[in-house]
C-alpha cells in the first residue's frame, strides 16, 4: 500500500519538541521535530501539526476513562500519529499502536544544587566521624589518664601539664618502655597534624556543597516530613506510576502529590531555579537538555531512577503503513541519527550554560577570610595558654612565699 501523502501529526511542548510562539509565527525545534522531518523526507509525505486542546499534554485517562492530550487525539483518530518523546505503556497500547522503539526513557528527579557548607563545618570535614572517635580514644583519653596521677599536685599544675603535654613522673619517663611509647605517640601525633592540615587547606580551597536529596528514598522521607515538595509533569504517567507502585513509599508519595496538586506544564522550569526545597520528576535526557550536564548543570540530577521505559512513535489503530514506518525508524536508529539529534540539542544547551559558568564557583584561590576561623581559634588558644602560664606563675610564687614564711617561723 502506498504511503499517505499527507498526515496529521500531534505533539506538545517539551524539551524534545520545543514550540515557541514569536508573535508572527510558531517556531518548532528539538530532536523529535528533526526526526519527524527525516521521516517526512524519506517517506515522501507532508504533515500538518495539531496540538492538544486540553492540558493533558502526553495523555492520561480522565475520571470518565477518556484519554486526554496527545494520546487522546491519536486514539480518537483526530491525528494519524504523534512523534514525541513519550513512553510505551500497556494502558496506552490498548487504544493506540506503537512503532518500533527508537529510544529509552529513564525517569528520575532534579532539585536545586545544595547550598555551600559552612566554613566552620570544614574544620571537622577532613576526617570522618569514626576517625575523630579513633583520635579521641587513642590520643586524648590516654593523655587524660596519664595526667590523673597528678591530682595531688593541684589543679593549676594539671591544667598546665595537660596543655603542654607534660611527661609523667621523672622515674617512669626515664624508662625504655616509656620512651618507646612516648616516641611513637609523638610520631603519630605529628603525622596526624600533617594530614589534617593538608586536607583542611584542600577543603577550604574547594567550595563544598551540602549533601541534599540524593535518591528516591531521601526524597520520599523529606516529603513525608514536610521538608520538600515534588512536582510531576502534567499529563504524564509519573503520578499514576507512584499511585500504583508496589512500594509503600512510592504510593505515599503519589497520594501527597495528588492531594496537593503538585503539577507543572511543559518547559515551565526552563532557565530558572526550581526553588528551595522543590523537586521535579522527569526523563533524565529531558532534564539534562533543560538544565545541562554535570559539572555545568544548574540543578542536581539524581543518579537514582524510579522507572525505565521504551520510547516509540504513536499511531492510530487503523494506520495503513506501520511496516514502512517501522522500516524507516530502524534505518534512523541504525544510522545513529536520533542519537545525534539528542546529542546536538544537549550540546547547545550545555554551551548556553557554559557561557554563564564561572570557575570561581568551584575552585578558587585561598583567601584570608577563608582562614579567619583558624586564626580566631589560634588566638583564643594562645590567650588561654598565656592565662594558664600567668596563673601557674602566680601559684608557684605564692607557694614559695608560704615556704619562706614557714622557714622563718
Amino acid at each position: 500500500m502506498e504511503f499517505p501523502r499527507t498526515l496529521k501529526v500531534s505533539g506538545t511542548d517539551s524539551p524534545f519538541f520545543l514550540i515557541k510562539e514569536t508573535g508572527v509565527n510558531t517556531v518548532i525545534s528539538g530532536p523529535d521535530y528533526l526526526l519527524l522531518n527525516v521521516l517526512a523526507e524519506k517517506l515522501n509525505f507532508n504533515y500538518t501539526l495539531h496540538l492538544p486542546r486540553d492540558n493533558g499534554r502526553y495523555g492520561i485517562p480522565n475520571e470518565h476513562g477518556n484519554w486526554t492530550g496527545v494520546t487522546g487525539m491519536v486514539a480518537r483518530g483526530e491525528v494519524d500519529m504523534a512523534v514525541i518523546y513519550m513512553i510505551m505503556t500497556e494502558q496506552r497500547a490498548e487504544v493506540v499502536d506503537f512503532i518500533v522503539p527508537h529510544s529509552v526513557m529513564d525517569k528520575t528527579f532534579a532539585t536545586d544544587i545544595p547550598g555551600s557548607m559552612s566554613k566552620y563545618d570544614e574544620f571537622i570535614s577532613p576526617f570522618k566521624p569514626e576517625i575523630w572517635l579513633t583520635v579521641f580514644f587513642l590520643f586524648v583519653i590516654p593523655k587524660l589518664f596519664q595526667e590523673m596521677a597528678f591530682l595531688t599536685k593541684g589543679i593549676p599544675n594539671i591544667l598546665s601539664e595537660l596543655w603542654n603535654n607534660a611527661e609523667s613522673s621523672r622515674k617512669s619517663r626515664n624508662s625504655l618502655t616509656h620512651r618507646i611509647l612516648e616516641g611513637s605517640f609523638m610520631i603519630a601525633k605529628s603525622f596526624l597534624k600533617y594530614f589534617y592540615a593538608s586536607k583542611l587547606l584542600s577543603f577550604l580551597t574547594i567550595q563544598r556543597k551540602q549533601k541534599g536529596i540524593r535518591n528516591m528514598e531521601d526524597l520520599a522521607t523529606a516529603i513525608e516530613n514536610g521538608q520538600y515538595r515534588c512536582y510531576v509533569p502534567q499529563g504524564g504517567i509519573d503520578l499514576e506510576f507512584f499511585l500504583t507502585s508496589d512500594k509503600e513509599r512510592y504510593r505515599s508519595l503519589g497520594k501527597t502529590i495528588s492531594l496537593n496538586k503538585w503539577f507543572f506544564e511543559g518547559n515551565h522550569f526552563k532557565h530558572k531555579a526550581l526553588g528551595r526545597n522543590v523537586a521535579i520528576t522527569g526523563a533524565r535526557l529531558s532534564l539534562t537538555v533543560l538544565f545541562g550536564k554535570h559539572p555545568f548543570s544548574t540543578v542536581f540530577l539524581s543518579d537514582d531512577s524510579f522507572g525505565i521505559w521504551n520510547v516509540a512513535i504513536m499511531v492510530k489503530k487503523d494506520f495503513c503503513c506501520k511496516s514502512r514506518l517501522n522500516e524507516m525508524v530502524f534505518r534512523v536508529i541504525s544510522a545513529g541519527l536520533y542519537q545525534k539529534f539528542v546529542s546536538d540539542e544537549m550540546f547547545r544547551s550545555q554551551l548556553r550554560l557554559f557561557e554563564k559558568f564561572s570557575p570561581e564557583e568551584t575552585v578558587r584561590p585561598l583567601m584570608l577570610h577563608d582562614l579567619w576561623g583558624v586564626f580566631l581559634a589560634l588566638s583564643i588558644l594562645l590567650l588561654l595558654s598565656v592565662a594558664l602560664f600567668l596563673f601557674e606563675l602566680y601559684y608557684h610564687n605564692r607557694n614559695n612565699r608560704k615556704l619562706r614564711t614557714t622557714a622563718r617561723d
